[in-house]
């Protein structure tokens, strides 16, 4: 019991789940990982970022809650008194007001009642910003003012730390698998030329000590022309392993890349809504660090233990002494290794994610290149480029000095030991206790054998330079994704009916309260609101990339969520606010993934039919036309356009219409919504949103939103004959 131990091994109990971070927004979700390692289990901060909704202001209880309960946490939520804090057995996390009077995040891992001397009684809390810290109950009373807390509880879905390892062990095996037999090879041959490599140091012991002293010109030129061979095989060993290494290097990058990024595009939208494309780019580069370490555990750790145990036997065989004396180095060369083992990782860790923040602001300010000319921002963000690459050159600056302060104690101990070995051979020498040649030899093994042993201590840092970025690339590949492939059934759409749905994003208030609508076979429906009411987030919803919190969806009376993803998604097309153009044709564009010769003639007679070929071939070459990068070639309207012909090459049964004429001009805009209305006759079914009652008057209903719900709907007629959204807009129109 906790009152039967002192608070210092209580305080040492705690420090090891406890994780820190200075960053205020990253408080709570430091506490949740705290609790995560208190009770054995697995996660890292930026997965219990993205499931808590956490931002650059934090995140809420609520953001918490939700995230405990997606990591195996069974999770309640109280407003309570000191007092009831007394009594609770499990760790929890308190929301509190810290010293400069902001919102914060602490864990209360244990209660020590009074005792003699303690008139009051003391808990133990985890501050992600100050460490394991005792507060009496006066001084938590002061800062915990909302007197809301957090308990947590694993179940069985909660995953043990050995429960992920063994599945990151399954997973690597996956992946190397398929270079065993190649590895086992570049292994043999290794062993086979450091073996051959020995023969210099032998050799050069029986040319001082022996043939040379013989007199023997038949002998020493037979023996240099076994040397000459023996060398000569043990070069092409060398060439043809090397040769191997390179063969499955390629192969193994190509593979794990593939892997990394075939597990990437299947994860779901929500997963690329919190991440930045620098991080996922850098994390696929990981691969080659990975690689290299592969190489070095197959090849060079195997060889170096080949040198150590033939290196010393020799060096036994020759003089015990010596042996002796190079034995006694070999401990304070590991100790030294390990000494930096855990500073270097956590170098490493900075750089690889700095690298990544890095990488995510030369994209993004590309990205914004127009915006940035527009607002006169260059210096600004030339200073941001700075700021940011100059803080991952910090980082890499302190890992090269770690790395060099480690070089300099390294190659220190090792001048020691080769003065040491020199002046003891020397004097066996003069002692007549060894032979010139022999101690050429001792010499020369003993410089082969500590530079072995080094290696070999090293390995936990190259070990852990792998694990860094195997961890990095785990993270994402480890995410379940969005659906279990299987086989693409087909979907005759009659009806879609959206039943009093809710939605909120994690930690965040409810975007949804209570939407209801309704889309049958042949019909088009608008959904017209204020911005930020929620429009946008309903398609994405129905386009599966986001799932409801209450309320339901059917599509021909059968859940949205029972149906096959890519069977769904395979009946609708969307035409978004933001149109996505790739780097290509207008053709590449509109076919979207197929081969674009052998639908070039498909494409255009498609087009043709539309009546849409005459806005493509305003273009300067038609349909072959290359757009540019997100398509910096053409206007708003004309991307709009590549859009619609995109969604309709789909050939969809249901299309999903995102503001998908706000950027044209009105001949244009007039000639799509008569296109859209041939294609709802045709049996098409469209659900649009926009903010123009010219478009809106062409709906069957009209639903609108406000306040989260819709409560607003019926006929373009009848809405207009109410005081709603809809008349307000014709009200506004009739008036410019």
């Amino acid at each position: 019991m906790p009152n039967k131990q002192s608070l210092k091994s209580l305080s040492k109990k705690y420090i090891k789940a406890l994780v820190l971070q200075q960053d205020q927004t990253d408080c709570g979700v430091a506490c949740l990982l705290s609790l995560v390692n208190f009770y054995g289990g697995t996660s890292n901060l930026e997965k219990l970022r993205e499931l808590s909704g956490t931002n650059t202001v934090g995140t809420t209880l609520l953001g918490l809650y939700q995230c405990a309960l997606k990591i195996g946490f069974d999770a309640d939520a109280y407003e309570t008194e000191l007092q009831q804090l007394n009594v609770i057995e499990k760790p929890c996390i308190l929301h509190i007001v810290n010293e400069g009077n902001l919102q914060h995040y602490v864990v209360c891992f244990s209660y020590i009642p009074p005792s003699l001397g303690k008139p009051e009684g003391t808990f133990i809390i985890g501050d992600p910003a100050k460490g394991i810290l005792t507060l009496n109950e006066k001084e938590l009373e002061k800062i915990w003012q909302s007197k809301t807390l957090l308990i947590l509880s694993p179940n069985q879905n909660f995953i043990l730390n050995k429960q992920e390892t063994k599945a990151k062990w399954q997973w690597f095996k996956a992946l190397i698998k398929p270079d065993l037999n190649i590895l086992g090879l570049t292994m043999l041959l290794g062993i086979i030329a450091t073996t051959l490599g020995l023969a210099i140091a032998i050799f050069s012991q029986k040319l001082i000590d022996k043939i040379i002293p013989s007199g023997n010109t038949t002998r020493l030129i037979s023996s240099l022309i076994v040397l000459f061979f023996v060398l000569l095989m043990r070069t092409g060993i060398s060439y043809v392993r090397t040769h191997f290494l390179l063969l499955q290097s390629k192969d193994f990058n190509n593979r794990i890349v593939g892997n990394f990024f075939n597990a990437l595009v299947y994860l779901p939208k929500s997963f690329f809504d919190t991440r930045k494309t620098g991080d996922m780019i850098t994390r696929m580069q990981d691969t080659s660090r990975i690689q290299r370490n592969i190489a070095f555990i197959t090849g060079s750790f195997f060889i170096d233990i080949i040198i150590l145990l033939s290196t010393s036997f020799f060096l036994i065989t020759y003089s015990k002494t010596i042996a002796i004396i190079t034995f006694s180095f070999i401990p304070l060369i590991v100790a030294l290794i390990l000494s930096y083992s855990k500073p270097i990782r956590k170098h490493q860790q900075d750089v690889m994610a700095y690298s990544g923040i890095n990488q995510s602001n030369y994209i993004d300010t590309f990205n914004g290149i127009s915006v940035i000319k527009q607002h006169l921002l260059e210096f600004f963000f030339t200073q941001k480029i700075k700021t940011v690459y100059g803080s991952l050159q910090d980082k890499t600056l302190a890992m090269g000095k770690m790395g060099n302060r480690f070089t300099v104690m390294n190659d220190i101990l090792g001048i020691i030991l080769n003065i040491v070995l020199i002046g003891t051979a020397s004097f066996m020498v003069l002692n007549k206790q060894l032979k010139v040649g022999e101690m050429m030899a001792v010499i020369s093994l003993s410089g082969s054998l500590i530079p072995a042993v080094a290696r070999l201590s090293q390995i936990n840092l190259q070990l852990q330079e792998a694990k860094v970025a195997f961890d990095r690339m785990y993270d994402f590949s480890s995410i379940k994704p969005e659906f279990i492939e299987e086989k693409i059934t087909p979907i005759a759409f009659a009806q879609l009916e959206v039943k009093k749905i809710s939605f909120r994003f994690a930690g965040r208030k409810p975007i949804l309260k209570n939407v209801s609508i309704y889309l049958k076979k042949g019909e088009i429906i608008a959904l017209l609101g204020e911005s930020g009411c929620g429009k946008s987030t309903t398609l994405a919803i129905l386009e599966k990339f986001y799932e409801i919190e209450q309320g339901e969806i059917t599509v021909n009376g059968t859940p949205l969520s029972q149906l096959y993803t890519p069977s769904w998604r395979n009946i609708i097309a969307v035409v978004p606010q933001e149109i996505k153009l790739f780097n290509g044709s207008v053709i590449e564009n509109i076919a979207l993934g197929l081969n674009p010769s052998e639908e070039m003639n498909e494409v255009a007679r498609f087009c043709r039919d539309l009546g849409i070929e005459p806005f493509i071939m305003q273009f300067p070459q038609g349909y072959a036309t290359l757009i540019g990068e997100e398509g910096v070639n053409l206007s708003g309207g004309q991307k709009q356009v590549i859009a619609i012909c995109r969604a309709l090459y789909k050939n969809p049964q249901v299309l999903l219409l995102d503001e998908a004429t706000s950027a044209m001009d009105r001949n244009t805009e007039q000639f799509i919504l008569n296109l859209i209305k041939e294609q709802i006759d045709k049996g098409l079914s469209a659900l649009m949103v926009t903010h123009k009652a010219s478009v809106a008057k062409l709906a069957d209903r009209i639903y609108v939103i406000e306040n989260g719900i819709t409560n607003v709907h019926g006929t373009p007629k009848e809405l207009a004959m109410t005081n709603n959204f809809f008349s307000q807009l014709i009200l506004d129109t009739t008036i410019e």
